[in-house]
Formats: C-alpha cells, structure tokens, sequence
C-alpha cells in the first residue's frame, strides 16, 4: 500500500512539474476576425489559461493566425494591437482592458499627424496655387490671350485667402475625432471663436476681387449683347438658383465699403467632405447680406476610405500610368466572399432591379443575418490577411479597424493580389502595420477614432431582425442610430443595409443631417413621438438634455442647413428628389447671415424655438425579385428614371425595372423653427411592403402611384435642364 501511495504521489508531482513547465505553452491557432472576447475564450478553452476580455474592450475586433508560438508572445501582442494590457485580478484570472496611458497616447499621436497633415496641405496647396497663377499670367501674355477664359463657376475661385488665413488658425484647433463645424468671427457672438487679425489680407483680396469683378462684368456685357440670353436660358438660371440657391451665386459684384464683419466655417466631416475638411470664407455687409464668398478644402491626415477606390473604377485617369509588374499570388477568397463579390459587382449593378438580379445564397444570408455570431469583417477582410500570413509564413495577429474595409472591396476587388492588398494597407492611413521577428501584426493608428467609428454588432443584428419579416419599423432604426455612427462613414455596414434594410437610403442623401433626426426620434417618449406624427410641436426649452444635443447637432452641425423662409416663393416647383438635393447645398445658405446658426443663435439654442411634425403616407414601388426586393422608390425617383430611360443617350446606361410590387413610405417631417421666418427641414421615414401579391409594371402602374408619377413627370418637362424650360 505505502508503494502504491508513494507511485500515486510521484506521478503527481511529475503531472505538476509538467502544468509548470507548461505555463506558457506552444500555441497554434487561427481564426477569421471576431470580437476580442471571442477570441480570448477560445485561446482560453485551448490552453486552459485563466484569461478573459473584460466587457469595456469588448467591441474590439482580432483576427488571429499562429503557429507554435508561445502563449505569453500571443497575449503580448494581442494587447497591443488592442492598445491594451493584462492585468491579474482577484479571481485568479487575467483580464485584458485598455492600457489607458497607452490608448492615450497613440490617440495624441495620430492627432499629432493629422495637425502636420494640415499645415503640409495648405503649404502646399498655396506653392500650387502660386504656380498655377504664374502660369496664368504668362499665357495671358502669350499668343493664347485671347483664348483664354477663367471659368466662371464659384467652386473653381482661386481659394488662396481662405488657405492664407488658415495658416493663421490654431490648427490644434481643427483637426480631431468625428464631425464638427467651428466657426471663427471678427467679432465674435458667444458660439463663435475669434478670428486672428486679418487686416493685411483683406485689403488686397478684395482689391483683387474688385479686379475680377469689373473684369466679368465687362465679359458677360460683351456676350449679352452678342448673343442674348432666351427665355429658355434665363428660365434654366432662375431654376438652378431656386435649387443650389447661394451655392449657384457668384458674388460677383465689387466691393466698396468695408465688410462689417467676416465669418470663416471650417467644417470637418460631413456629406460633402467625409474624409477631410472645408474652409468657407464670407465677408458681410452692414445688413448682413453676404458681399464675398470662397472656399477651400484641405486635408486632415485621415484615411481616405475605399470610396476612392469606387471613383478611380468608375472614372479611370484618362492617362494612366504603366501599370507595375506583379508576380505575387492572387489572393483565394471564400465562398461567401466571392459571392458578395458577385453581387455587388459594379458592372452588375444595373442588373439589380431585374428579374435578372443575382440571388443570395441562403448561406450567405444566414451568416450575414448573424453579425455578432459572423463579423462583417470575417469576411474578404479576413481572407486577404489570412491569406498573406500563410503566403508569407508569417504569424499574425490584427486589430482590426472597421475602416478597413468599404463597398470598393466587393465592388473592384476581383483579382486582388497579395502585393496589391498589401500596397492598399501601407496607404491606408488608419492602420499601422509591422512586421518583425515573423510577426504580421496589424492595428488602428488611432484608437480613438477606430473605437468611435466601430459598428456595434448587437445594434446591426438588431436592425436584422427587425427587417426580417419585411421592413423595419421608424423606431427600430432610430435605435440602430443611436447605437452606431451614420451608414455613410461606416461604409462596412453597407451590403447589410442594401440586402435588409434599404429604405434608410432614402433618407441617407442627406447624410449625417437625416441621422442626427433620427437619434433624435430615438430619444423622444411616447407622448412626444405622438405629438410630432399627429402634426403638433414640442418646444425645445421642454426637451431632455440628450434630445437638445441631438437638435443642437442638427442646426449647429456640420450639415446644418438653415432657410430664411419666403412666402412668396412657390415650395412645389421642383421633383422631391431634387428639392432633397438642394437641401443639401442650402437653398439660399450663406447669402442672409440668419441662415448662419452662430449668427441667428448666438447663445445657443434658444427655449422658444419649437420642433413642428407632419406625419404623411406615400405609396412606393420595390423590385418583385432580386437582392433590391426591399429598396423602395417613390413617385419622384420613378418619375426620374422613367424620364431619364426616354433619352436616346441613356440607352443601356440605366436599370430596367422588372416587376414591381406596392408599398407604403411613412414619411414624418420635421421643421425646427429657431427664428422668425428661420427654420430647418429634415425628414425620416420607414417603408412598409404590401401584402398584396399583385405586381406592377412601369406601363401598368397602380392609380395612386400614377398619379404622383405623372405629378413628378410635369415637373421634370418644366425644368430648363431637362425639358423644355418651363416655357409650356
């Protein structure tokens, strides 16, 4: 017995000596990108290590691929790309949480940049400019004089003064997370920055000015009384200028008092800069009309975003460069990710309305209604680097940005080569990337902005399983909206919002404007929501400190869009679509200060402006079939293909719609009233499909629905740019 016993205690203390020879064991292991809890649990089960994430760094997303690599070299590195750390708690476990001091300063560093980026843009910017006015003059010396003509849009104005007097800015001040409109004044109001002194500058910009002025005034006398405008032409500007509003109008008259006060907006973010920053200069007269206007934009040092890429594929440089010779590997996509591809192939895009549209698998389908249990980046994202890691035999390990990853990855990522994927990482500018002693490792440059910008996965599927049974409703969208930044700047969302949820695109043409409504919406109560869709108004001196943020981000925001209200002008002129359209450009923004929010609000959000709704249902038509059977187009957007498919120019450019099924777009508008006669209108929407099997086609369309397309119709043959007009 004592023999047995000593055995059974040897062999015991030999199984001990092993578990510590062993506590930091070789470790092979790979997995496609998924939340850092994940990951961690399932290094846990494997080697039996007392580790966890704790719940604050949850929404970080890993991807991991290693071979007989030592446990404590994996947590290392998984910490860093994570900008966090390991710490023993008092249950025996190590939990990884963000390393503060860490997170911070790399969050320092990557603003750092972004302010170097910024004055290296407007240097540079500036030498440009200077060559391209020498050049100017020398052939306006030359032979060429008489051919020369300066384009006459407002948009293409020299924008040396606004990049001078930004040079003169606080750029700390600029640059930094998320969107924000900063507006500095010559005469600062309490929601405004002091502008530095400028004196030196003005004198000689509207000196300069005043030149072109007097020149273009001379021109267009000259071509007026050559070839006088018809009733068609000056019927085409007054219809651009009831769109674009001041966005059209030049200021094009000399100035000849000095500006009672000059105003400069540096917008960062936004629908009209999503990936940098704009510069709006105005100078005002005593009345407070506006005298002078430019703008400029300029460059934050962020990552341009994979929209780039859909902009080179749809408009290639007309001279291109020799392409490189690659002789990497083309990289081997998984079935789900090719299928994406396929369905999202730019060149297929015109299929999608059609009975010819592609199908999604239900395979895909059912991983991509799953978000939190199949990652959106565990798809082509996961493929290339996993793929690189075993091309290169190299371990990695990646935190993983969602700004990894946009639409152009599904759109024009076909033949994708390992140099090439490898090329797109190094210029992108939110990631930082090392490769070192057979590491591949991967993480955000910025921690900040990647955890802003991080799509919670629970909100999206959420949003999925609202829309599961056809749309989602106003509410379960406002609460996605609250949870998660706008579609628009979170591009990795996008296939999921065009197969489930496609009706927030009808709002999203306006951007960040519609998303900010909608958070708001979310926020309201019961009582409040009823009061706004029974078409009554809540005052905003009666609004929780949450919903006044959401308001204030509306009218002060970047995509404010403030109107001086007429009367007398007609509202019902223009197709909706394009009334939205110039929404976007203001109307008449910027020629009237009050429809300057610094300016009409000058001690913030004023208690007596109010918030007005008006609930309104409109019939809508969306594809029988195909990956768009949810997408629903109203009479407006109908109206605008149908007449665009008339053109002899647009044959084989547009969609065809195939068959069409009715539905409903419950539409609540909102006007906040902040002044007399000053107000911002924005709307949101849900769409509903009919239950109705009965399907549709554009020669045989329901009679409510053509009505309104008709409606729509009349208004399109009116305007200039289209049709003959207005003069019928």
């Amino acid at each position: 017995m004592k023999f047995r016993l000593s055995l059974v205690v040897a062999a015991g203390l030999i199984v001990t000596a092993a578990l510590a020879q062993d506590a930091n064991p070789k470790v092979t292991f790979s997995a496609k990108a998924a939340g850092i809890e994940t990951i961690v649990d399932a290094i846990a089960k494997q080697t039996g290590a007392k580790i966890a994430a704790s719940p604050a760094i949850a929404n970080e997303v890993v991807l991991v691929s290693v071979k007989d690599v030592p446990l404590e070299s994996l947590l290392a590195q998984l910490a860093d790309v994570v900008s966090g750390e390991w710490k023993l708690s008092g249950d025996g476990i190590r939990y990884l949480n963000y390393d503060d001091s860490l997170f911070r300063r790399r969050s320092r560093e990557a603003h750092d940049r972004r302010v170097v980026a910024f004055k290296k843009d407007i240097e540079t910017s500036l030498k440009d400019i200077a060559e391209e006015e020498k050049a100017a003059a020398e052939m306006m010396e030359g032979e060429e004089a008489e051919e020369f003509q300066m384009p006459d849009f407002p948009w293409a104005s020299t924008d040396k003064w606004v990049l001078k007097i930004l040079q003169r800015i606080d750029a700390s001040r600029v640059v930094g997370v998320g969107d924000a409109r900063i507006v500095f004044s010559s005469k600062p109001t309490r929601t405004q920055l002091p502008l530095p002194n400028i004196s030196d500058l003005l004198v000689p910009m509207i000196a300069e000015h005043n030149r072109a002025a007097e020149a273009r005034a001379k021109v267009e006398a000259e071509i007026r009384e050559e070839d006088p405008r018809t009733v068609q032409e000056k019927a085409r500007e007054e219809q651009m200028r009831q769109l674009f509003g001041g966005f059209m109008d030049p200021d094009d008259k000399p100035i000849t008092a000095p500006p009672a006060k000059v105003l400069l907006v540096i917008k960062r973010g936004g629908l009209m800069n999503m990936f940098g920053a704009s510069a709006d200069l105005a100078l005002f007269d005593a009345e407070g009309k506006r005298i002078y206007s430019a703008s400029s934009s300029v460059d934050l040092g962020e990552d341009t975003g994979s929209m780039s890429e859909i902009i080179e594929a749809v408009m290639p440089d007309e001279n291109p460069q020799q392409p490189k010779v690659d002789t990497t590997k083309p990289i081997e996509y998984s079935a789900e990710s090719q299928e994406m591809m396929k369905l999202f192939d730019m060149n297929g895009m015109a299929a999608m309305f059609g009975a010819g549209a592609p199908k999604v698998s239900e395979g895909l389908m059912s991983k991509l209604q799953k978000p939190t249990l199949y990652d959106p980046l565990s798809f082509a994202p996961s493929d290339s680097l996993l793929f690189i890691a075993s091309d290169r035999k190299l371990n990695v390990v990646a935190g993983i940005p969602d700004a990894i990853t946009g639409m152009s990855d599904l759109m024009v990522a076909k033949g994708m080569t390992v140099g090439a994927f490898i090329e797109r990482m190094q210029n992108n500018r939110a990631l930082a990337i090392e490769t070192k002693d057979g590491w591949f490792t991967v993480r955000p440059f910025d921690p900040d902005t990647t955890k802003r910008f991080r799509v919670n996965r629970k909100a999206l599927q959420n949003l999925l399983e609202a829309a599961t049974d056809g749309a989602p409703s106003m509410d379960a969208i406002a609460a996605y909206a609250l949870a998660n930044e706008s579609p628009m700047k979170t591009e990795i969302v996008m296939p999921y919002i065009t197969l489930f949820v496609p009706s927030i695109f009808a709002d999203m043409m306006m951007g960040a404007r519609g998303w900010s409504a909608l958070r708001l919406y979310g926020t309201l109560n019961p009582s409040q929501r009823n009061t706004l869709r029974a078409g009554g108004q809540i005052g905003f001196g009666t609004l929780t400190p949450p919903q006044r943020a959401h308001v204030e981000e509306l009218v002060y925001g970047v995509e404010t869009s403030l109107q001086v209200i007429d009367p007398s002008k007609p509202t019902d002129e223009l197709p909706e679509f394009m009334r939205m359209a110039g929404a976007m450009f203001g109307g008449d923004r910027g020629m009237d200060y009050r429809t300057e929010p610094t300016e009409v609000m000058p001690n913030g959000l004023p208690s007596q402006g109010v918030v007005a709704g008006l609930l309104e249902k409109k019939p809508i038509l969306t594809p029988a079939e195909g990956i768009l059977s949810k997408m629903g187009f109203d009479a407006s957007m109908v109206a605008m293909f149908t007449f665009a498919m008339q053109m002899p120019e647009a044959a084989g450019q547009m969609p065809e719609f195939g068959p069409m099924k009715l539905g409903e777009r419950t539409i609540l508008n909102l006007r906040f009233v902040v002044a007399p006669s000053v107000e911002q209108t924005e709307r949101i929407s849900a769409d509903a499909p009919s239950t109705d099997k009965s399907t549709y086609g554009m020669d045989n369309l329901p009679p409510a629905m053509k009505a309104a397309v008709e409606k729509e119709m009349a208004k399109l043959k009116k305007l200039g740019m289209f049709g003959d007009g207005g003069t019928n």
